[in-house]
């Protein structure tokens, strides 16, 4: 009995290789489809207009007064292009700091995006572990290192492969938009705001000049009842916003709503409005069709989290708890491609998924442990595939005689069914 169970065991973690060559074949295809639109060098077009940005507010000039008029701001000699709310054009600074020269500003910013990577990898690692060391009832260090020497190898080199497998990267090595220096912010929140809700609130308040990436986020930390968290970072981004109204002396109100006119009406800035795009074939103004993918977007992830919070295998799981925000992110509204590096915490999710459906298979069969093995296998592969690959890539969409929007719609329903599949259903048949 004994030495059935070990062979199963030993095959368990033998047969990695497949899912670990279906992520290697995803890393090489986002190398393919890099080299393909020629994308060598970091452009940090994106970065510089952020940068631009936030010189001028610090020059005491309120870029959305001279969107709105079209007057031209003294001292600069281009209106930036990128609106941003007026509390992230001074939190914003620590990302990308406009008090130092664009030189030296831009590695800072480069360098921070690295170590936001390596320590997100990190604490997706040590989570990953800790939840295998629930499936098998850690009570020991020594078990508890047993766990970890079986999974150590694998766990390392998938999480490696994890974040470098989203095709989204094209877009952030050719204009290194802002928005993955948040995602990876996100992450970090998500890991540390059980044990330092404060810490957390500070990445919160610099994601929140982001609103459409960091609201889903903000939408589960107060159905978890996160307060402190939610109300600091809250606090912290009106004291920004109040600073900002002072120092450029335009009324704050006036501020936000010069923004949020110019992010609804800019069309040549923004081409996809989220889920419900296709309405605007039906003649629905971009506005529109904009408000119901974000209220289609807030219910869906209502709904996700309850599913969460009742599936007794992820209801304490803070990866499955936030992947569903991770997602919805990236399809209830206008996007920058690098918005959408956020997956990686889903991805994790797929990974977490895997190892804890092979600790908890037993059975005595060894063909029958194998055929469910490959099973479980090929599943996460094929969502590994539609959380991080765009299905309808550039070739691929020119091919097939889609349009960019369509490309872009059916991949944010293929996204969104990948994560209610593996939160509703593969959690289930796991227990």
């Amino acid at each position: 009995m004994s030495r059935n169970i070990n062979g199963m065991m030993n095959m368990k973690y033998k047969k990695n290789w497949l899912i670990s060559a279906g992520m290697l074949l995803l890393v090489l295809l986002n190398l393919a489809d890099i080299l393909y639109h020629n994308t060598i060098e970091i452009g940090f077009v994106d970065l510089k207009l952020y940068w631009e940005e936030f010189r001028v507010t610090l020059m005491g000039y309120d870029t959305g007064f001279f969107y709105h008029t079209g007057e031209q701001i003294p001292g600069a000699s281009t209106l930036p292009a990128i609106p941003i709310f007026p509390w992230g054009r001074i939190l914003g600074n620590l990302i990308c700091p406009a008090f130092l020269p664009y030189g030296i500003a831009k590695w800072y910013t480069f360098a921070l995006l690295v170590v936001l990577c390596v320590l997100a990898g990190m604490m997706g690692y040590k989570h990953i572990l800790g939840s295998l060391c629930k499936v098998d009832n850690c009570d020991t260090s020594n078990v508890m290192n047993k766990v970890a020497k079986e999974n150590k190898f694998f766990l390392i080199i998938a999480m490696i492969m994890i974040f470098f497998m989203p095709f989204y990267w094209r877009d952030m090595i050719t204009f290194f938009n802002i928005g993955g220096v948040i995602c990876f912010l996100l992450i970090l929140m998500v890991f540390i705001v059980e044990k330092h809700p404060y810490l957390a609130a500070v990445l919160l308040a610099i994601s929140m000049m982001k609103p459409q990436n960091a609201v889903p986020f903000v939408i589960i930390l107060l159905l978890e009842r996160r307060w402190k968290t939610v109300f600091s970072a809250a606090g912290l981004d009106v004291i920004a916003w109040l600073f900002t109204a002072i120092w450029t002396g335009v009324n704050p109100i006036n501020q936000v709503l010069y923004i949020s006119g110019r992010s609804t009406d800019a069309e040549p800035y923004y081409f996809w409005f989220g889920l419900l795009d296709p309405l605007r074939n039906l003649g629905m103004s971009s506005n529109a069709a904009m408000v119901l993918s974000m209220l289609l977007g807030v219910v869906i992830l209502v709904l996700l989290y309850f599913a969460v919070k009742n599936n007794p295998l992820w209801k304490d799981n803070v990866i499955a708890i936030y992947s569903g925000a991770a997602v919805i992110s990236t399809v209830w509204m206008y996007k920058s491609k690098s918005d959408f590096v956020i997956v990686v915490l889903a991805s994790m999710f797929v990974l977490q998924y895997y190892l804890v459906s092979l600790e908890k298979i037993e059975s005595e069969v060894a063909s029958a442990e194998k055929k469910r093995l490959t099973a479980v296998q090929l599943q996460c592969i094929g969502m590994l595939a539609l959380l991080n690959v765009l299905i309808f890539t550039e070739p691929v969409r020119v091919l097939l005689g889609y349009s960019f929007t369509t490309g872009m719609t059916l991949d944010a329903w293929c996204r969104l069914g990948t994560v209610v599949w593996i939160t509703v259903v593969c959690g289930k048949r796991s227990i």
